[in-house]
Parts: C-alpha cells; sequence; structure tokens
C-alpha cells in the first residue's frame, strides 16, 4: 500500500464515522423530540425523598447511559429567571411540571 492508497482509503473512512455520527445524532434528537414529558423552558418542581422540594427550569435534555431522556436542569433565581447553574438532580429525586392555577 502506498501513501496515497492509504490517504484515499482514510478519507472515505472518515467520511463514512462523520455521515454515521450525524445520523446517530439526528436519530438521538428525534427520540428525545418525541418522547420528552417536559418542553425546554418549562418549569418544574424537584422533589427529593425528605419531601423538600425545589424549582428549576428546563435548559434542554440528554440520554443517560440507558437512553433513558433526562432533562438538564438551570436554578431559578428569585427574581424567577434562569441562573447560570446547573441544578442537579438525583436517581432518587422526582420532577414535575410546576401547575399554574
Amino acid at each position: 500500500m502506498t501513501k496515497e492508497e492509504y490517504i484515499k482509503e482514510k478519507e472515505i473512512l472518515t467520511r463514512i464515522i462523520k455521515e454515521t455520527h450525524e445520523r446517530v445524532s439526528n436519530l438521538t434528537n428525534e427520540y428525545i423530540k418525541r418522547n420528552a414529558s417536559f418542553k425546554v423552558g418549562d418549569i418544574v418542581t424537584i422533589t427529593n425523598t425528605r419531601d423538600n422540594s425545589r424549582n428549576a427550569i428546563v435548559n434542554g435534555f440528554e440520554l443517560d447511559y440507558n437512553d433513558n431522556i433526562k432533562p438538564t436542569l438551570f436554578k431559578i433565581k428569585k427574581d424567577g429567571t434562569p441562573s447560570m447553574h446547573k441544578d442537579y438532580v438525583w436517581m432518587s429525586d422526582k420532577i414535575e411540571p410546576v401547575i399554574n392555577s
């Protein structure tokens, strides 16, 4: 194998890998779009096992290692705007939408 053959084969494989990554990304985005329980910008209440609750805002979504959809949450400041700090949720915490009445 010459250097030119190597470079040509490497470019073909790199293109295939890039296309596959794009397909996986599109598939993931479609899965999240169809199955997410909240929308981006929704305000949710996080309740832990001690019945302490706090509000957070949904900023996006990600998949965990079992392909479960997990919302990316940010804390809410006292004035009601989203904070720059993430709000972390434990497995035992319950996330529910805030119901405005």
